[in-house]
């Protein structure tokens, strides 16, 4: 993660693709999206945990499991969060090889998790404006991408970009 929010160095293009890929194929969950461990029933976990102190090992560490995968679940998310806001931060690179790739990362990490479904797609619409020419057009591809592939992000995508027209500035 630390690879790929330094915005100067050339293995940074690398980490941001890779990162993309690994969240994109085996952490992140396909049907949902990730849950804080402050949402979590944690007492009743933890009164479940007691009860099969009782009852033998195997209900004991059932019970401890799941509360480590909450919070493995939790730290994930964070870390997660963490990678979208340093691919909103490329994208505003000088580099525009940075740029794309934030971009495309952002575009195939959206079309396969719902998890920071908004962010990413408000990072997209923002590269319309932008003043490279290549990344602009390229955000209009895959935002014309995106719809063909998931039709049912037609409302979503059309608001953030009026959001995006009719903000000031």
């Amino acid at each position: 993660l630390s690879m790929a929010v330094s915005k100067g160095h050339r293995d940074t293009a690398a980490a941001v693709a890779a990162l993309g890929e690994l969240f994109g194929t085996a952490l992140l969950p396909d049907d949902r999206a990730l849950r804080p461990f402050a949402t979590r029933d944690v007492e009743a976990a933890l009164a479940a945990f007691d009860e099969a102190k009782g009852k033998g090992l195997g209900a004991d560490k059932e019970a401890r499991g799941r509360i480590m995968l909450w919070r493995l679940e939790d730290m994930l998310r964070s870390r997660y969060a963490r990678f979208v806001t340093s691919l909103d931060e490329l994208s505003t690179a000088q580099l525009p090889f940075l740029k794309e790739r934030a971009v495309k990362a952002a575009y195939t990490l959206l079309l396969r998790k719902p998890e920071q479904e908004r962010a990413l797609l408000r990072l997209l619409v923002n590269k319309l404006g932008d003043p490279e020419r290549k990344v602009a057009s390229k955000a209009g591809y895959l935002l014309h991408s995106q719809l063909t592939e998931h039709p049912a992000m037609q409302q979503s995508v059309v608001m953030e970009v009026e959001n995006f027209c009719f903000r000031p500035g």
